[in-house]
């Protein structure tokens, strides 16, 4: 009998569907194998995305120095005794100068991402020593990480503004490694001139910027500028200009 019980008790006829048409389990199970399909496919772009940033992300965490055997026990001796001057520390300031210490042995034996590690402990131990940033960016600088390293000597010239060396290091920096154009480089030694009093440095930096960018007259100028600052030098700048001079 083609009839079926409703709901309230009388009987119903029962709907069959179109001759060839397709049930909606059938339907349900192609949308759920499509549905699964895209995942699976999904999770594989997914994955080598992945695998391609972690290759752009990756910095050098250990490098060979070319140690003797020698020199290698120096270093590890050092950092036995960096250990002890850890746990003999009497107040923030010895425990950070003994993290210091031990982080650049670890350095000075090739374990980059070690002695970043140490450096960070004694930073959060002495946030105020700003040279302990200018020892993270050398080490993030030899990672390759260049956007930590930059971090890490604006922080040790937010700390000492005036100091030269942090200067020069961030200069190398923007030229060598950071994309930036030139009006942002030419704009970062003004910043650099303007902040350290001893300035010769960052002229003959400037220079030689300068000359390698072809701007030879303003080469010229801040070799001049060095021969004022420094007028103890000022035969071996003079040398500088004139080869300068003879270019053009």
């Amino acid at each position: 009998m083609n009839e079926e019980m409703s709901a309230g008790g009388g009987l119903q006829p029962k709907v069959e569907p179109p001759a060839g048409a397709k049930s909606i389990g059938g339907n349900k199970q192609l949308i759920f194998g499509i549905l699964i399909a895209i995942i699976l496919l999904g999770a594989v772009i997914g994955f080598t995305v992945w695998q391609e940033q972690q290759k752009q992300t990756s910095f050098i965490e250990e490098v060979d120095r070319k140690l003797s055997d020698e020199d290698r026990k120096v270093y590890e001796d050092r950092l036995v005794e960096a250990e002890r001057f850890i746990a003999e520390a009497k107040d923030n300031q010895e425990k950070s100068d003994a993290l210091v210490y031990k982080a650049v042995q670890l350095s000075g034996l090739g374990k980059l991402a070690e002695a970043r590690d140490v450096f960070i402990q004694a930073a959060e131990v002495n946030p105020e020593n700003f040279n302990i940033y200018v020892h993270l960016y050398q080490v993030y600088f030899e990672m390759g990480n260049y956007q930590q390293a930059e971090a890490s000597i604006q922080k040790s010239l937010e700390l000492l503004p005036n100091n030269p060396d942090a200067w020069r290091r961030y200069l190398l920096l923007a030229v060598e490694k950071l994309d930036w154009s030139e009006s942002e480089i030419r704009d970062l030694y003004a910043l650099a001139e303007a902040a350290v009093k001893e300035k010769t440095d960052i002229f003959t930096s400037f220079a030689g910027y300068l000359e390698s960018i072809g701007d030879i007259s303003g080469a010229i100028e801040q070799w001049q500028k060095a021969q004022e600052a420094h007028p103890e030098s000022y035969e071996i700048y003079e040398a500088e200009i004139q080869r300068l001079r003879n270019k053009f």
